[in-house]
């Protein structure tokens, strides 16, 4: 084991000192590890890769990968009579031993799984799932993208609270926080016939299941393209005002 450990950094000392002043750096989790260098004077991708495995490889090599990279915590090789065998680089806090066998070599490194989630950029309510040198968000019902960071459909703003319209029109706007007009005026509600009478006091005029689930929310009933200055509205709870437009934005 002591023989192994003095070749290792032997040989890592030799080949940093021939990188002299370029300093690998692992970026975030995609699988490549960034090469600052300055005697270029500019940025080059590095040929040592992060975690995995590699065949015909000498141990001495897949060491040096595993020093080079921050986030490797050790190694598995075997090593045949050809010097060549199986590197696995592998993440956590490594312990090393040594295990002999008849003309062979094998390097194991007990190590112990790190937290990937402990610094984790999952938003919006989501869970984060540890894996293998990174980590996954798991978005609630309606939110997606890799960090949960896309609100789920009408929604938009820092919180994915506000709501919002996909067209002009607004009749697919079904929205549950926008129940009053321009003016500041309250809604009516649809299934309600008081203050204002109305005709649309039938759930198929609406994307709502129900027309319970309406509400006294903003809606645009009428479904006509032709009504060009047509847009989200309600009749409103005041006798001196029947109904009015409602401030939708558009979703960004």
């Amino acid at each position: 084991m002591a023989s192994f450990v003095y070749l290792r950094l032997v040989v890592i000392n030799s080949i940093l000192l021939q990188l002299r002043e370029t300093i690998c750096m692992a970026t975030h989790d995609d699988g490549t590890l960034l090469v600052a260098d300055a005697t270029q004077g500019k940025d080059k991708m590095c040929e040592l890769p992060l975690l995995g495995s590699f065949t015909d490889m000498p141990a001495t090599e897949c060491a040096l990968r595993c020093e080079l990279n921050s986030r490797c915590g050790g190694i598995n090789v075997y090593e045949g009579n050809g010097k060549l065998g199986n590197c696995q680089l592998i993440k956590g806090k490594a312990v090393d031993s040594l295990v002999a066998a008849s003309g062979s070599r094998y390097y194991e490194n007990h190590y112990y799984d790190i937290d990937d989630c402990q610094h984790n950029g999952c938003i919006h309510r989501s869970t984060c799932v540890d894996g293998i040198n990174r980590y996954t968000c798991k978005c609630l019902p309606g939110y997606s993208g890799q960090l949960c960071e896309l609100c789920p459909v009408m929604k938009m703003g820092p919180d994915c609270d506000q709501d919002c319209k996909m067209t002009e029109l607004g009749t697919e706007f079904n929205g549950t926080t926008i129940s009053k007009t321009e003016d500041g005026s309250t809604c009516q509600r649809w299934d309600s016939q008081t203050p204002n009478i109305h005709l649309y006091g039938y759930a198929s005029y609406f994307p709502d299941a129900t027309l319970s689930d309406v509400s006294n929310y903003c809606r645009n009933p009428i479904k006509s393209s032709s009504a060009s200055d047509s847009r989200p509205w309600c009749f409103t709870t005041s006798i001196l005002t029947r109904w009015n437009y409602c401030d939708v934005p558009l979703c960004v």
